[in-house]
């Protein structure tokens, strides 16, 4: 009878033990999740001040006949910008 008590507290202690460590696990993965994710945001943030920057520069440079020109030489940025992120 004491051997039948003793392995069936053994069952409950360590179906306990992984319950927990699953818990602890969903935990961790739920950390590293939100490290990547403000990861890849940093460096989406960081591109977006690129390009701005590259557009400042340009609009200072007042090199530009229309607007139509400005547009393009804008879209050009973004554009290429865009293809060399892939």
């Amino acid at each position: 009878m004491q051997y039948i008590i003793g392995v069936l507290l053994g069952i409950i202690c360590g179906m306990g033990i992984l319950m927990a460590e699953k818990e602890i696990n969903k935990k961790e993965k739920k950390i590293a999740n939100q490290t990547a994710m403000i990861k890849n945001r940093d460096i989406l943030i960081d591109n977006q001040r690129n390009k701005l920057s590259a557009i400042k520069i340009e609009l200072s440079k007042q090199q530009y006949n229309s607007i139509e020109n400005l547009q393009n030489k804008i879209k050009s940025i973004l554009f290429n910008d865009r293809k060399s992120d892939k």
